[in-house]
């Protein structure tokens, strides 16, 4: 029995990609700023907390999904593509998702250790901040981290910003994909924790964009790397609910 040939990965068509970067600086920086002046404005009415834990909780439902849907209209087309190459690749696309959550919550915990040593009392930024919001709304956080995140951020993260630098360098699409998913995640948290809890969270992200790099990769198709992130964001879900 020959071994399951390497697939081609299936790439966004150029007007896919177009749509794609010219709504990048929405996701990164005005979308947020645009409902952070509503919710400012719904707070004033209502005559409550800009901070209120609903209210945030609210903002990240929202942003999450704008930018959900914005991902399956614009990539419909790549995600149907992508979606096409499963059959074709069955074992690639499993191994894939079950290589790439191992990979991904192996190198999760890895870093973990290391950014305890380096600083015990460090808790990642990012997460203690969605720990936080459950309790202004569990079912919306919980949306928001297991379905619109992931299929938004590996659209634009692997499916736009990796296979467009891959064409020219592969290394150089790992470091600039690995770096830009990671800051992401703690850009919004300067200002108000410490520049060594935001550096240790921003490392902590590394083995995670890895692991969903290399799903698509080895799979052909962006629906391995979605899979992953589904997984793995379900399972730090879960174990925060059961935490709590």
């Amino acid at each position: 029995m020959y071994p399951e040939p390497v697939p081609a990965i299936i790439l966004p068509d150029r007007k896919e990609k177009i749509a794609g970067w010219i709504y990048l600086p929405f996701y990164f920086l005005i979308l947020q700023l645009i409902l952070l002046v509503i919710i400012s404005y719904a707070a004033s009415l209502l005559d409550i907390s800009a901070d209120n834990m609903t209210l945030t909780v609210h903002l990240n439902f929202i942003y999450g999904l704008i930018n959900f849907c914005f991902a399956a209209i614009a990539f419909r087309r790549y995600l149907v593509r992508s979606a096409r190459q499963i059959p074709k690749f069955v074992g690639r696309f499993f191994g894939a998702l079950f290589g790439g959550f191992a990979i991904y919550m192996f190198g999760n915990m890895v870093m973990g250790l290391i950014t305890q040593i380096i600083s015990p009392a460090m808790e990642n930024v990012n997460d203690a901040n969605i720990e936080a919001m459950l309790s202004g709304g569990t079912l919306e956080i919980v949306i928001f981290t297991v379905i619109f995140a992931p299929l938004a951020e590996e659209v634009l993260f692997r499916g736009l910003i990796f296979t467009s630098l891959r064409t020219r360098s592969r290394i150089l699409a790992y470091i600039v994909t690995i770096v830009i998913f990671s800051a992401i995640h703690v850009l919004g948290y300067i200002g108000t924790e410490s520049a060594l809890s935001i550096f240790l969270s921003f490392i902590q992200y590394f083995p995670a964009s890895f692991a969903l790099i290399w799903a698509m990769e080895f799979s052909g198709s962006i629906w391995a790397s979605i899979g992953v992130h589904t997984l793995a964001n379900g399972f730090s879900m879960l174990m925060m609910l059961l935490v709590a």
